[in-house]
């Protein structure tokens, strides 16, 4: 036997002497049944984790609960086998396990924490990963990992004798950095947690408390000199996936249901407190373009201004958009925002054609009258001085009579055609009713500058029937009055009405002002 390198494998379980497997039979088969059982349980987790909904959270803890059974069956393999090849297995085995673990568990606390890390970091994990594997399986040869690996036996059991090098240093301190990091992040976020988000917290914490213990409690010798990480290593899985169904409410949030999501008419946007994107929709895609997760909304052109509160609508390609924000509480505690998009290009022209039935004419296009009379009200209460003119067209129910209706229709386009051309800033103008309408001449005061202006209007309703073949069908009647400060609509209305009167009573196709 090689006594330094028995003497080096006691101090390691801090000198305590493994119970002789042939003097304690019930406490060796007691230690191999708990890690039997130690890996019904983390087969038990795993197999519930898959079976929750997808999401990234799902994916560290499957890692973890992989690596972990990976790890549990190596050292089953260690305890019973009975040759160094045996040993040497065994020990690949189990840090192959560890690997896969410790990364799963550095992804889960990412996800649990809201910590950005770069998918070439898990490259990195990896490539170390697969080196370290590398070092040990040629260590025979290298030496690096194991100076040498020898064991010795005892009536029932044989305990493997492992002068460690400079690799197994290695290897434990990246394992301790990446426990501390995760430690670091998770007492970090304590401080401003929720309620609900402190238990998972705690929750990590006490798996990685429960990772470590089995080798603290083996170096103070209280198990008696036997090692017991994979029954810590089944506590953990079980802390984890407690802390991932708890967690899982949030982010499901984002996962769960995406099928429906992805199919939905809505764009659906989902961000996390800073405004950085965890979650979109195919329809986003195909209204903003694509998107990079974690991308920040701040920065985006459109999208920040919607956040920020400035925006509830948006037009583009010939579609509007409209914007809802809901907030994702928790306990009181704001985990993030859904942005809803929903095209209602189809609803704003609904009611813009209900606006514009709601006011105009519908033969014509022009205002109808309760709008018109809305206008020149405005243009009155501020003092503006204008112009009120009724037309009426001359024997037009010979020509409905004589031509038809469509005829009709006609001719009466035409000259509203004709008021159009003048615009808004020029004159208000509506169809009162048959073949009656309505103009206000804005802020004109001369004699001249309304005679000029009705001379005009009928000069090219004139010219527009002969280019349409109704040439002498019909001509215009005019009544107008001038407004004073202070006078009502219904009084312009009455005195113009009179003039009107007086046009047609006197030979028609002519007009009349009054207050010039």
């Amino acid at each position: 036997m090689n006594t330094h390198l028995y003497i080096d494998k006691l101090n390691l379980i801090a000198m305590a002497s493994r119970p002789n497997p042939a003097a304690y039979t019930w406490q060796f088969q007691l230690y191999l049944g708990l890690h039997f059982i130690a890996f019904i349980v983390a087969v038990i987790i795993l197999v519930k984790t898959i079976q929750s909904k997808p999401s990234k959270a799902q994916t560290g803890v499957v890692l973890f609960e992989m690596g972990g059974i990976i790890y549990i069956v190596g050292f089953i393999e260690e305890i019973l086998v009975d040759t160094v090849d045996g040993i040497f297995v065994a020990c690949i085995t189990q840090y192959f396990g560890e690997m896969v673990l410790f990364i799963g568990a550095l992804f889960f606390v990412t996800q649990l924490c809201r910590i950005k890390v770069p998918l070439k970091v898990y490259y990195g994990l990896t490539v170390f990963s697969v080196l370290a594997l590398l070092c040990l399986m040629s260590t025979r040869f290298t030496k690096i990992f194991y100076r040498s690996i020898k064991m010795f036996r005892e009536p029932t059991v044989s305990i493997p004798l492992l002068d460690h090098n400079v690799g197994f240093y290695v290897v434990l301190l990246y394992i301790m950095v990446l426990s501390g990091f995760m430690a670091y992040f998770c007492i970090r976020d304590l401080k401003e947690a929720s309620p609900l988000q402190k238990k998972r917290l705690i929750f990590v914490l006490i798996a990685l408390g429960f990772s470590w213990l089995p080798y603290i409690l083996t170096v103070t010798g209280i198990t008696g000199g036997y090692e017991i990480p994979g029954i810590g290593l089944a506590a953990a899985g079980v802390c984890l996936y407690f802390c991932f169904i708890k967690y899982g409410f949030f982010d499901s949030q984002i996962q769960a249901g995406s099928n429906a999501m992805e199919h939905c008419k809505e764009g659906i946007l989902v961000v996390d407190p800073k405004y950085h994107l965890q979650y979109q929709n195919k329809r986003i895609k195909e209204v903003f373009g694509f998107i990079r997760d974690e991308a920040d909304m701040m920065n985006h052109p459109v999208l920040r201004d919607v956040f920020k509160g400035e925006r509830k609508t948006w037009e583009n390609e010939g579609h509007i958009y409209e914007f809802s924000i809901e907030p994702l509480a928790e306990s009181n505690y704001i985990m993030g925002y859904m942005l809803w998009v929903n095209d209602s290009t189809e609803h704003f022209v609904t009611m813009e054609k209900i606006q514009e039935l709601a006011i105009h004419d519908t033969l014509t296009g022009l205002y109808n009258r309760t709008y018109f009379q809305t206008l020149v009200e405005e243009d009155l209460n501020n003092d503006r001085i204008g112009v009120f003119i009724i037309f009426d067209m001359d024997n037009f129910k010979g020509v409905n009579d004589n031509y038809g209706h469509q005829c009709g229709d006609a001719v009466l386009t035409t000259f509203a055609d004709v008021l159009k051309k003048y615009g808004e800033q020029r004159l208000y103008s509506c169809r009162l009713g048959g073949d009656e309408f309505c103009v206000f001449l804005r802020n004109v005061k001369q004699k001249g500058e309304v005679e000029t202006m009705l001379g005009k209007i009928y000069k090219h309703f004139d010219e527009g029937l002969e280019e349409k073949g109704y040439g002498g069908y019909t001509s215009l009647s005019a009544g107008a009055k001038v407004s004073t400060p202070g006078i009502s609509f219904k009084a312009l209305y009455t005195e113009a009405d009179t003039q009107l009167y007086n046009a047609k009573t006197n030979g028609k196709h002519q007009f009349r002002i009054s207050g010039l």
